[in-house]
């Protein structure tokens, strides 16, 4: 035995503990947090990610993962200059400048103000609405870093 047994944990203390899961397929998501919290089913773990404890985000190498929800703002505190910097290039050829941003940003307020989780179409024809995120990938490089 390499680790001494683990008391059951919640899906969203296994997330933080290993700061974030990655979360492109939700099965895989789900099956690494169940290999790490004893005692927890498959069913323990689909409510998880609807509950609003745990966030499916492209926070970290533009690849899907969870976080908890509570530990976002410090994460992104870490990883905003990177995620900054590693976009600049792609948004300046889509024409996408600092005003264009500042637009998006309250039309997702907006599109996002009663804290439902949203498919990422919907996000995307929210910008579309606002003539903001049409076509070229404008809208998927708005709400993803």
């Amino acid at each position: 035995m390499l680790a001494p047994p683990r008391e059951p944990a919640r899906p969203v203390d296994v997330v933080r503990h290993l700061i974030g899961v990655q979360a492109q397929l939700p099965s895989a998501a789900a099956l690494a947090i169940r290999a790490r919290a004893s005692g927890t089913t498959a069913a323990d773990v689909a409510p998880a990610p609807g509950s609003g404890e745990l966030i499916r985000t492209w926070l970290f190498r533009g690849t899907l993962h969870l976080v908890a929800s509570d530990d976002l703002d410090w994460l992104l505190g870490l990883v905003r200059q990177t995620i900054i910097a590693r976009t600049a290039r792609r948004r300046s050829e889509l024409g996408l400048d600092d005003e264009t941003v500042h637009r998006s940003l309250a039309v997702l307020g907006e599109a996002l103000s009663d804290a439902q989780p949203r498919y990422r179409a919907d996000i995307v024809d929210a910008l579309e609405s606002a003539a903001i995120g049409s076509g070229c990938q404008r809208g998927l490089n708005l709400i993803r870093p």
